[in-house]
């Protein structure tokens, strides 16, 4: 059972976050201030600092609660289909999610890429994500889709740099949704299939 203090905390945070979501929202990422989230939040400035150091960090917690929520209904609704529609299907929910707002989309990949913050929350979610996918690859094996012998970590990892890949290439404009699900796909059977000759060991 949560303590007074905790249900406090949790309170403030909704609040944070909240105000957060709606001002990155109404004003842009480079519109909004730490101080105008505070204000929104009716909490003092150096409330907001203690959830967070910077916005980045602070727009970097609202990634890592709103993906997790992405996976989990990803997972919840994957199809019976062959591995790589499996895998279509949980990356077209990342997608789903930065679809909503492609500029601040575009802010937090830049952060989560170069930014000089502590990312150790974001790479537990992204090992944990593949560790996942590295599940659904060793059940296609033993369904007889992929090589017995295929080592599932890396597989997963490789796909999770192929929807990255894809992703940025979006984000950028270089590409637009239907020519990026088609080369995320091709890229995805590539690996999966492998490069050498049929036959050869």
């Amino acid at each position: 059972m949560s303590t007074l203090r905790e249900r406090k905390r949790k309170e403030k945070w909704r609040r944070i976050r909240d105000a957060a979501a709606a001002l990155f929202a109404e004003r842009g990422f480079e519109g909004t201030t730490t101080r105008a989230i505070a204000e929104r939040a009716e909490v003092g400035a150096g409330t907001v600092y203690l959830y967070a150091k910077t916005k980045e960090e602070l727009l970097l917690r609202l990634f890592a609660e709103s993906i997790e929520a992405a996976i989990e209904q990803g997972f919840a609704s994957l199809p019976e289909a062959p591995v790589v529609d499996r895998l279509m299907h949980l990356y077209a929910h990342f997608f789903g999610f930065y679809a909503r707002d492609m500029a601040l989309a575009r802010v937090l990949v830049r952060e989560m890429t170069f930014g000089q913050i502590d990312l150790a929350s974001n790479v537990r979610l992204t090992m944990s994500f593949n560790e996942q996918v590295a599940g659904l690859l060793r059940e296609a094996a033993a369904r007889g889709e992929l090589r017995s012998d295929v080592p599932a970590e890396l597989a997963a990892r490789n796909a999770f740099s192929a929807y990255f890949m894809s992703l940025v290439a979006w984000l950028r404009g270089f590409v637009d949704a239907d020519g990026r699900d088609a080369a995320l796909r091709s890229t995805l059977q590539l690996q999966l299939e492998g490069l050498l000759p049929r036959g050869e060991p």
